[in-house]
């Protein structure tokens, strides 16, 4: 009782407005998609997304890998244009160089949540694989 009543002290020093700020979140699960009440945060309605991003990684309403898959391609296509010039063909930088900086700029970006990605279609690991092989192919100047 006695942390209560501090709190509340507290909170009217520093004009914080306690109580119902967070209206309950409840899920339900349907055949389609996941049912969420409507969300109010102070007492203003959040607006439902379609994607959602959790600790770096992206999930939709049906837990499909689809956003996650083509935002990760997205962000590796982004990077990999960063580092084309130390990464391409005609570079100075040998093989084995290409290959420390493929294995610690790119790979865990593709790579980080992989152990999730069991019930995701083969689409969306391949659209991870392809880069990861035209990446290697263009690092190690193979056909």
């Amino acid at each position: 009782m006695f942390h209560k009543n501090k709190t509340q002290e507290t909170t009217e020093e520093v004009r914080i407005r306690t109580g119902n700020t967070f209206e309950a979140l409840r899920c339900s699960l349907t055949d389609s998609a996941l049912a969420v009440s409507a969300r109010l945060f102070c007492y203003i309605p959040i607006p439902p997304a379609s994607c959602v991003r959790y600790l770096g990684l992206y999930i939709d309403k049906r837990v499909t890998w689809n956003p996650h898959a083509r935002l990760k391609r997205i962000d590796l296509n982004r990077k990999f244009g960063l580092l084309r010039n130390l990464l391409h063909r005609r570079s100075k930088l040998s093989s084995g160089n290409k290959l420390t900086i493929y294995n610690m700029i790119l790979k865990p970006t593709s790579t980080y949540g992989i152990e999730l990605w069991g019930s995701a279609r083969k689409s969306n690991i391949d659209r991870i694989q392809s880069f990861q092989s035209k990446t290697l192919r263009t690092i190690l100047d193979a056909p």
